[in-house]
Order: structure tokens, then C-alpha cells, then sequence
């Protein structure tokens, strides 16, 4: 959790010892102002170093999400979010080699909403270029939708090469 970096918003460790959940790191992230493209506030890191992946190659993992608007959202009237709308998130596993551009199949797919409580996401991903390292590889938490707080935690992810095994045990975890 300590390597992940922010994009136009910021991030404060959470302490989440009353919250009786499986995890004791996370983070509040807030984005404090609207963006004009929802990749332009993040919450991001690369995986794990020296683990050799290749095209098609699975990263499955969970994490724990909750999330509020915040006061500012409803005074800005240039934002399109209001303060009962809920915070929003967008998963992706991004790679230099075509220019950040494929989202790594990710599932759940698109804009997620959050709760005020928390939530457990399990996600699944996809290699999709022909990258040989996992640390060049970068895990996207996409927030730039509105004025918002995001509470994350617990993230872990595991490396599975694609076979007929994983891609079953994946569709069962993840739909």
C-alpha cells in the first residue's frame, strides 16, 4: 500500500482499527478538485519487481474500497457531480509499450460506484502487450470524477499465468 502515488489528489494513511476489516493499511484519497479527464487523478502503483510475466498472463487480486463526496463538491457549481451523487472509480492495468493506451481487460470493467461502507472489489487484469517484467507494468485506481474521498485498502495482487485452470478459477472469482 506504501508504494502507491497519487495523481492530482492526495493521499493520508487511514487508521482502520475499528473498522473490524481483514486489513490494517489504507488510505484516504482526495481529489480536492475536478478534473477534465478521469485518468488525470489517480491512485497508482507498478507491480511487484522481478516477476517475469508475458502476454496474456493474469493479475487477480482484491481490494477494499468506500468513498464519500465531500462539502466542496456541492459548492462548485463548474463541477458536474453533486453531493448526493456517489464517488466513482475506475480500475486499469496500464503498460508503456503501446503508449499507456489498453486497460488490461479489467474486471469489474468501466466506472464503479462506492458506498460510504466498506466494499470488497475483487478485480481481475490482463497483460496485454508483450511486457517481460511486472514492474513495468502500473495498477490504475482512476478518481477523476468530481470532487471526491476515497478510502482504500487491503489491495493485493497475485500473478497467474493464463491457463485453462486460471481463466475458469478467474471467471468464477470475479462474476
Amino acid at each position: 500500500m506504501a508504494s502507491f502515488t497519487t495523481s492530482n489528489d492526495t493521499k493520508a494513511e487511514l487508521d482502520v482499527s475499528a473498522d473490524k476489516v481483514p486489513f490494517t493499511v489504507a488510505y484516504r484519497v482526495t481529489v480536492a478538485k475536478d478534473q477534465v479527464n478521469f485518468w488525470e487523478a489517480a491512485f497508482n502503483c507498478a507491480l511487484a519487481k522481478d516477476v517475469p510475466v508475458k502476454q496474456g498472463d493474469l493479475i487477480v487480486g482484491v481490494m477494499w474500497v468506500r468513498g464519500k463526496r465531500t462539502a466542496d463538491s456541492a459548492a462548485d457549481a463548474a463541477t458536474p457531480f453533486a453531493m448526493g451523487d456517489p464517488p466513482q472509480f475506475y480500475l486499469a492495468l496500464k503498460t508503456p509499450t503501446d503508449n499507456w493506451g489498453s486497460e488490461g481487460e479489467m474486471s469489474p470493467t468501466g466506472v464503479q460506484d462506492a458506498t460510504d461502507t466498506w466494499q470488497k472489489i475483487w478485480f481481475s487484469g490482463r497483460i496485454l502487450n508483450e511486457e517481460t517484467q511486472s514492474s513495468t507494468v502500473g495498477f490504475n485506481i482512476f478518481l477523476g470524477y468530481g470532487i471526491q474521498e476515497m478510502d482504500i485498502g487491503g489491495v493485493l495482487a497475485y500473478y497467474f499465468p493464463s491457463t485453462d485452470a486460471t481463466e475458469k478459477a478467474v471467471m468464477d472469482l470475479t462474476y
